[in-house]
């Protein structure tokens, strides 16, 4: 539980700081205590985790520091990096919904109106597809029975389908 908890502050910290191209930033003296017993934290936490590698950072005013520690690509032995790209699969579909449910609770989105209403350039369907949608994954895409079928039964029992086809005709 632990070990989930740090990953999750490390994404959170990630997902929110726009990572400049070069490794560090020179570090002004005022921040140089705290980081140093940072980073000794981090590789602390990442040996006792085992955790191979992360790249993390942050922003403050105008001031950015990221560092990457460990290893990106443990198989090859390629150190971590500012610039390391790391699959987060879907972990992040977590800090949207939550970011986007904090919104709804301040009064500042709705759920069930349409995404055009927050998003101008998404293009319009024929139906009308909302923030409750997106979030649950029923905004776009093939009807849940023609889904089902794609997913569960062999393309010859599912081909020609009358709810693929009127789907794939709308267009």
């Amino acid at each position: 539980m632990k070990r989930f908890k740090l990953i999750l502050v490390i994404l959170l910290a990630a997902s929110l700081v726009s990572f400049p191209s070069q490794s560090v930033v020179s570090t002004p003296h005022e921040y140089a205590t705290k980081l140093r017993l940072f980073e000794e934290f981090v590789k602390g936490q990442m040996e006792k985790d085992k955790i191979p590698g992360l790249t993390i950072g942050f922003t403050k005013d105008k001031y950015t520091w990221v560092k990457g520690f460990g290893y990106a690509d443990l198989e090859n032995k390629v150190p971590a990096s500012a610039n390391s790209h790391y699959r987060l699969a879907s972990v992040t579909k977590t800090f949207t919904g939550t970011a986007i449910l904090q919104l709804v609770e301040r009064g500042k989105m709705k759920l069930d109106e349409e995404i055009q209403t927050y998003v101008p350039y998404y293009p319009k369907q024929q139906w009308p597809v909302t923030v409750r949608q997106l979030l649950v994954h029923t905004g776009g895409g093939q009807p849940v029975q023609a889904l089902v079928q794609s997913m569960f039964l062999p393309a010859k029992w599912w081909r020609g389908s009358p709810s693929i086809r009127s789907r794939t005709s709308r267009a």
